[in-house]
Order: C-alpha cells, then structure tokens, then sequence
C-alpha cells in the first residue's frame, strides 16, 4: 500500500522528467575515463597524487547550475564519491577528500547550495564500492582484511552526506552496500524526503536503467533512465569525439517520457569543472526545444494514442501529445483506441490542424511542409476522455 508520504516524496520526481548527471573526481585530471584507477591497474600511491593536481576554479558550482536551467533539467546528481573512493566533501573517514586535497574545500558544500540558489533538486550519487580497498568491483569479501575498515568509512560516508548539508532531494545508489536494509532504514529517519533509488538492489522509490529505455513491471513506479551524451562518463579529453545531437537527445528524453519515465543525461567536467564546449551546446539546445515544447514533456503521463511508426505519445488528462519524431506531411494517421481526438493543433505555432477520427484511426491534415522543429514537433490533440494510458 502506497503512503501518502511515498507519493509526496515521489512526485515531484514523476514531473521533473529531465535531470543532468556531472560524473567528476580526481579521474578528470587524467581525462582516461572515471575507471582507469580500475583498468589500468594504477598503483595506489600513484593514483591518489592526482588529487593535488584537482583543482576547480571559482565559481564552477554556478556555472554548472546556470546549464542546468538552461537545459530546462528540473534536478542535477552529482558523484558525492565514486568508485575511485575520492570524497568530494569533507569526511572523518579518510584524508583523501576534498578539503585535505588539491580543492581545499567541500565541493558537495558548494554544489548542493548552487543548486539550491537556482531551485534545482539536489542529487547525491554514491557508490559503496571502494577500490583503494579491494580491486574487486563487488567491494571487499566479509572475511578479508580491511573489510572492517571499508564497512566503517562508508557508514561514516553515508551519515556525513546524510546529515551535513540539509535535505538531499535524491540519493543515487550505485551498488549494493553492505548491511543494506540497516542503511535505508536509518537513511529513511534521516531524510524522511529524500528519493532512493533502487540500484542497491532493493524495490525502492525510484527504479533505474542505464542507456536504455527499460520501464518498470510496475508502471506505477517513478523511474529513471541514466545515459551519456558523449559515450563516456567521466571526462575524456580528445576522446570526447562520439557527441549526441539535439535530435538524439530528445528522442531520448520523450521516449523515456512516452513511457512514463525520466532522462538523467550525463556530463563529464573537466578537472577544473569548465564543462566542454560540445556540451554545452548540447545542453543549450535541448532547453531551447524545451522553452517551446516543455508542455508536453513535464509533469506528462503515458498515453492511450500510439504515435506508430511517426513517434511517440504523452498526456495529460484529456490532452494527449504526439511527438512527430519522424515528420510527414501534409497527412498523418495515428490510432486512439479508447477516446476520440476533437481537435488537433501545432504546439509551436499554434496552427490549427484537420482532424477527423474514423474508428481507432485518427486521420490529421493541414502540417506545414517544414517540420516547425526539425528534433520533434509536437502536435496537440483535445479528446473527449483522459487521453492518458
């Protein structure tokens, strides 16, 4: 049974839709990926020395929000700690963190209150991994030696960023921690608000798939499809080659849509957190679309009416939203098998449509020869019932 403080916790994520992953540690001063300490079997002492060399410029918290609101993103999650173990906030657990580093403060500190300052939820991602512990991905064995050094400074971990900066709005498990039920059990006491995802191998808030569109069983469920814009997670400088264009990232995001779901889209800063250039146009251009089409896309439910081979759908009560994603014209046909479309209008222009509905099939004339937006445009359809799913 469903509690109203589960559906108070949740709904706004239900309406966000669109949120900005910032994959960013010590890993960004090498630009090789965020597991190349992993891959590349890095000696420790090696490794840890690139913290000195992470250095952010001022201000970089502010520019990150200013894309952010410019994306039209609703939420950001950052990486609190990867898998590397780095601590971008200030810790009792381990001297390699932030503020004893190269930054010579809490980065986290500084995140959550820019995100904050530009009414952008705040997300935490942490992974219980640790690789300065064990190489093994799964996290040291019970019986190894530092598992109880491991256990303690990831319980430290989580209090810390449970506790220091306010209410989190999201926590963004990335494995599974050991004493699982103990931690979202506290968790729960201590951010009674926060969204919990559920990568950490329990049914939670908030279910989650990685670069794919995979709904949940339940599609009463929040949930959320986490990809990256550039095929990598953490900063690849010249690497950076294989970018999303506006169009994918859309398609993207109303997909994830059409199905109920969000689109958390990530970036990959530099060390000194300057976000690439192709990025930032990326970004810019998806809440240029947004300005213009976020009607259809925030706080939308999947639909009834099936967009067939030309896109995808969403609604809002007796509102439904096709999202031309392939564009015909001056004709299209889509199928309404529950209610019947009344009128049908360009959300971009406002153009008035020809509608007429024979059966499921709904028969739409009159579009412009040129798509009003070549990424997806978006046509209104009025019906007589709820047009959603």
């Amino acid at each position: 049974m469903t509690t109203s403080l589960e559906t108070n916790r949740v709904q706004w994520l239900k309406d966000a839709r669109f949120g900005v992953f910032f994959h960013w540690g010590t890993y960004s001063v090498q630009g090789r990926n965020e597991w190349a300490l992993a891959l590349e079997r890095t000696p420790l002492e090696e490794y840890e020395r690139l913290a000195d060399r992470f250095t952010p410029k001022p201000g970089w918290a502010e520019d990150w929000m200013d894309l952010v609101v410019a994306s039209g993103a609703r939420y950001a999650v950052l990486t609190a700690k990867h898998c590397e173990g780095y601590c971008l906030f200030e810790s009792q657990s381990t001297p390699y963190n932030a503020p004893n580093t190269g930054p010579g403060r809490d980065l986290v500190r500084e995140y959550v209150d820019a995100s904050r300052r530009a009414s952008i939820k705040v997300g935490l991602y942490f992974t219980p991994w640790d690789w300065r512990y064990s190489w093994d991905a799964a996290g040291p064995a019970p019986d190894s030696a530092g598992y109880s050094a491991y256990r303690e400074a990831m319980h430290t971990q989580i209090r810390e960023l449970c506790t220091n900066y306010g209410p989190i709005d999201l926590w963004w498990w990335d494995g599974v921690p050991p004493d699982t039920d103990e931690i979202i059990a506290w968790m729960r006491q201590a951010q009674p608000q926060m969204v919990i995802n559920d990568r950490c191998g329990r049914v939670l808030d908030c279910a989650s798939c990685e670069k794919e569109i995979r709904p949940p069983a339940d599609t009463s469920r929040p949930w959320e499809c986490c990809t990256t814009s550039n095929e990598h997670w953490g900063y690849v400088g010249a690497g950076d080659i294989r970018w999303m264009s506006a169009a994918d990232a859309i398609h993207w995001l109303v997909c994830c849509a059409s199905h109920g779901g969000n689109l958390l889209l990530n970036i990959g800063p530099r060390a000194d957190g300057s976000i690439p250039a192709r990025a930032q146009r990326l970004f810019t251009q998806i809440g240029d679309w947004l300005r213009e089409n976020g009607e259809a896309v925030y706080g939308s439910r999947a639909s009834s009416l099936t967009g067939g081979a030309l896109g995808c759908t969403t609604a809002r009560s007796d509102t439904a939203y096709l999202h031309l994603l392939h564009y015909y014209a001056p004709e299209i046909v889509i199928l309404s098998p529950k209610v019947q479309v009344q009128s049908a209008y360009l959300l971009a222009t406002g153009q008035p449509l020809h509608v007429r509905q024979v059966g499921e099939r709904v028969i739409i004339a009159g579009l412009p020869r040129r798509a009003p937006h070549r990424e997806d445009t978006v046509i209104v359809l009025k019906t007589d019932g709820s047009a959603e799913a």
